[in-house]
C-alpha cells in the first residue's frame, strides 16, 4: 500500500491560526504606513508649490498666487484642488489678457484628507511679492485626515516673510505642532 502525502487538520488549523495573528498585525502597522505615506505625499507636493511661487516671484519680479479652486479661484474649497499663476496686476484673477501665466495646479489630496488654509488676511489664497514675502499673510495649511485621527494631521506653516516650513511633532506626543507650538488639530 502507497503512503498519500499532504496536511492532516490538525496541521491546516494551526497554519490558519499563525495566519490570522499575522494578518491582524501586519494589516493596521501597513495602513499607519500607507496614511503617513499619503499624508505626506500631500504635504511635499504642496510646499513644492509655495517654493515655487515664492522663487517665481522674485525671478519674474511679478505677483505671484496660489489660490483655492482647480478651474478657478474660490469655486472650491482647498481639497478641491489650487491654481498657481503669475499675477501681474495683482488682482487674483487668471488673466492671460493682462499677462498672467499659469504655472501649475494642484490635484486634490488623497480622497481620505481634507486641505485648508488658515491664515491672518484671507484663507481663499496666499500671494507672494516681487520681494518674496507674502502680503501680509501668514498661517497654517492642514492636512487632516477624514477620520478625524489628529496622529496623521501635518500641516505647512507660512511666514509673512515668506518662508513655508513643514510642521513637525516637538515634543513627541506623536501629534504635529503648529506656529505657536499647539497641537495641530483637525477638529
Amino acid at each position: 500500500m502507497e503512503r498519500q502525502s499532504g496536511f492532516t487538520l490538525q496541521e491546516l488549523i494551526i497554519t490558519l491560526a499563525l495566519g490570522a495573528v499575522l494578518v491582524t498585525v501586519v494589516v493596521p502597522a501597513f495602513s499607519h504606513v500607507a496614511s503617513t505615506n499619503r499624508s505626506a505625499a500631500a504635504v511635499n507636493e504642496l510646499l513644492t508649490a509655495l517654493q515655487l511661487a515664492r522663487s517665481t516671484a522674485i525671478t519674474r519680479a511679478v505677483p505671484v498666487t496660489l489660490c483655492r479652486g482647480a478651474t478657478r479661484c474660490g469655486d472650491a474649497g482647498w481639497s478641491e484642488g489650487w491654481r498657481l499663476f503669475s499675477d501681474v496686476d495683482g488682482d487674483r484673477l487668471l488673466e492671460p489678457g493682462d499677462g498672467d501665466r499659469l504655472i501649475r495646479v494642484g490635484e486634490a489630496p488623497a480622497p481620505d484628507y481634507t486641505l485648508s488654509w488658515r491664515a491672518f488676511g484671507s484663507n481663499d489664497y496666499i500671494q507672494f511679492t516681487p520681494e518674496g514675502r507674502t502680503r501680509g499673510q501668514n498661517g497654517t495649511f492642514r492636512f487632516c485626515p477624514r477620520n478625524g485621527e489628529d496622529r496623521y494631521a501635518r500641516g505647512i506653516i507660512v511666514h509673512r516673510t515668506g518662508r513655508a516650513r513643514v510642521s513637525r511633532d516637538n515634543d513627541g506626543d506623536t501629534l504635529h505642532e503648529d506656529a505657536r507650538g499647539r497641537p495641530l488639530g483637525c477638529s
